[in-house]
């Protein structure tokens, strides 16, 4: 992701939420840009890196990663960005409706495929 998009999708989220504290993140391009790296500076948000090869310094990530990757990306064979974007899109209604039913005591009428 570009890092002008970073950044706009981060202010969204700023001025919804508030800026965090911290963002702890990978050492992708798009998250060491000096732009994003100032950008963040301004608003008194620190960015601390995950080191290189040390995933579960991103346990979160890490476990959303597993997750999507064996409930979905590993069951399905995408023919493009589109199919692929439609069909994890479309798990994901299925996850949330499921874990929202099951909050509400709702009995499970949506089975995850």
């Amino acid at each position: 992701m570009p890092t002008d998009r970073v950044i706009e999708v981060l202010e969204v989220l700023f001025s919804e939420h508030g800026a965090p504290e911290c963002l702890r993140s990978d050492n992708g391009p798009d998250m060491i840009a000096t732009k994003l790296v100032e950008w963040l500076s301004r608003r008194g948000v620190q960015l601390h890196h995950i080191n290189p090869g040390v995933p579960w310094q991103n346990a979160y990530g890490e476990s959303f990663n597993a997750i999507l990757r064996r409930g979905c990306l590993n069951r399905e064979l995408f023919y493009g960005v589109l199919e692929a974007r439609v069909k994890t899109e479309a798990r994901a209604a299925t996850v949330q409706q499921l874990a929202t039913s099951q909050l509400a005591g709702v009995p499970n009428t949506c089975p995850i495929p």
